[in-house]
């Protein structure tokens, strides 16, 4: 600080500190740098934001198709059945013999059931029109704890021979029956279990 002196009749005497013009601009200084900092920094901020929202659904389509690599890799390789068999083995369920039926009965591939609807005044005209020809030439057998004609299953050899979450496709004379009976109301398609009367 600078102090003026004067001389005078009263003595000396001591003026106000002046303020300093630097100081004031300084903090004006400061303040505008600040606010340039807070908005760059929103500025950035939005940028970062709009460009993660456009790489999304490429960071998703991505993740989609390493997911989809990763569970052909685990298919291929039997990870998921070793690891099922050495997980419920050491629970100690079910004896070693009991253990390996059920998992060769897990093993196979699911059929193809359709449910006639038997209570339809048309049902038995559609069974003996339709089904009973594919009966006969094997494309379809009944199931065997289901009331007679009420429960059906495709016939496939190769399907049936082939592992679990296999692909099956109806052959074209038993899908063309099926479509027709599911348009008129006569059939439906249905898990054979799930045709388990509620008890």
């Amino acid at each position: 600080r600078r102090v003026a002196v004067s001389a005078g009749s009263s003595g000396m005497k001591r003026s106000r500190p002046e303020k300093s013009r630097a100081g004031v601009d300084g903090s004006g200084s400061k303040r505008r740098h600040g606010e340039a900092s807070v908005a760059a920094a929103a500025k950035s901020d939005r940028r970062r934001r709009e460009k993660q929202s456009s790489s999304a659904p490429r960071n998703a389509l991505r993740s989609a198709q390493l997911e989809k690599g990763e569970l052909l890799l685990f298919r291929k390789f039997g990870h998921g059945p070793r690891l099922f068999a050495r997980y419920y083995r050491a629970q100690g369920l079910a004896p070693p013999r009991e253990f390996a039926e059920t998992r060769a009965a897990f093993a196979t591939s699911l059929p193809i059931t359709f449910r006639v609807h038997v209570s339809r005044p048309d049902a038995r005209e559609f069974a003996a029109r339709l089904l009973a020809p594919l009966h006969e030439k094997g494309l379809i057998a009944p199931i065997p704890w289901m009331p007679p004609g009420e429960g059906w299953r495709a016939v496939d050899a190769v399907a049936d021979a082939k592992q679990a979450g296999h692909h099956r496709k109806l052959h074209p004379e038993v899908a063309a029956a099926v479509a027709l009976g599911v348009g008129a109301g006569v059939c439906a398609r249905q898990e054979a279990v799930s045709m388990l009367p509620v008890l």
